[in-house]
């Protein structure tokens, strides 16, 4: 959330799936919304700024995955944006599994954890601090 209207409403990020670049105001959030759906992978961190938005949450979830299953994932998101098969490997490697390994360990506990049900995929990691 980034700033708030006269009448209440908050203005947040959004970024579409089609587009790696997030922009600033592209949801709207009113006061009639009973449920807001936050999702990113720094939410949980016990590190500032991340850790203040906590008291601001109700709930928090942790969805696990395995690693090999988020590298694929993460390798075929950046060659649907363009990038060819070796660039997006070095840059899942290089930046997203490192912010993956950054996330597991230096995140806080969530009220909610769900471990992976991907059978194709052994865990590589145990779960984060989750109660």
């Amino acid at each position: 959330m980034r700033a708030r209207g006269r009448d209440g409403t908050l203005f947040s990020v959004g970024l579409p799936d089609r587009l790696v670049l997030a922009r600033a105001g592209a949801r709207l959030v009113r006061a009639r919304h009973r449920i807001v759906l936050v999702e990113g992978n720094y939410l949980l961190l016990k590190l500032l700024p991340w850790n203040a938005l906590r008291t601001y949450f109700g709930c928090s979830l942790f969805l696990d995955a395995p690693d090999g299953h988020l590298r694929r994932r993460l390798v075929r998101r950046w060659m649907d944006h363009g990038f060819r098969a070796r660039d997006a490997l070095r840059r899942g490697q290089s930046n997203d599994m490192v912010n993956v390994t950054v996330v597991r360990k230096l995140s806080g506990l969530s009220d909610r954890f769900f471990p992976s049900r991907i059978a194709a995929c052994p865990r590589s990691t145990e779960p984060p601090n989750s109660r």
